[in-house]
């Protein structure tokens, strides 16, 4: 996180320099292009043929999207709870990254290649995390709430479409 700030400190003073006017004028642009800065670096170097990477390298950046915007809305739920769900939610976000990190190209394709709502990837996610969490009930609770979330977040997407 602080190497993601001085990022954007440093990339506010530039936009100063260039622009003019004051560095915090610039802050919140440079937060959103220091953070996809970060992203852009963790995201894995796939393997398949040409075609299969350029798919995936095109799937990648919105499913990671879906999934930070899908686990931020269930982090609150599980800040509320207890210190056992709190756990198993860290578990889930665990393997979601772990998930992350899946270099197969096909992978990606297979499981995320049509999705096009949050309810399509938390579908995936889920199966990810289940197929990859021994026994554990609560992450199965947070699974649940990562489904309903992703309803919530698909319907918000479809109205701001409709609206």
């Amino acid at each position: 996180m602080k190497k993601v700030m001085n990022r954007a400190w440093e990339i506010a003073r530039k936009g100063q320099e260039k622009f003019g006017g004051k560095v915090s004028e610039y802050l919140s642009d440079s937060l959103k292009m220091a953070w996809a800065e970060v992203k852009q670096d963790s995201k894995p170097e796939f393997v398949g043929s040409e075609k299969q990477i350029k798919w995936a390298n095109d799937i990648y950046p919105k499913v990671v999207s879906m999934v930070d915007e899908l686990m931020a809305e269930v982090e609150e739920y599980a800040k509320r709870k207890s210190e056992a769900t709190q756990n198993a939610f860290n578990k889930y976000v665990e393997l979601a990254n772990k998930m992350k990190q899946e270099t197969k190209a096909g992978f990606w394709i297979d499981r995320f290649g049509y999705a096009k709502t949050h309810n399509d990837v938390a579908y995936w996610v889920n199966q990810y995390v289940l197929e990859n969490e021994e026994e554990n009930l609560l992450v199965e609770t947070i699974a649940d709430r990562i489904g309903r979330a992703s309803t919530k977040l698909t319907q918000r997407a479809i109205l701001g479409l409709a609206g």
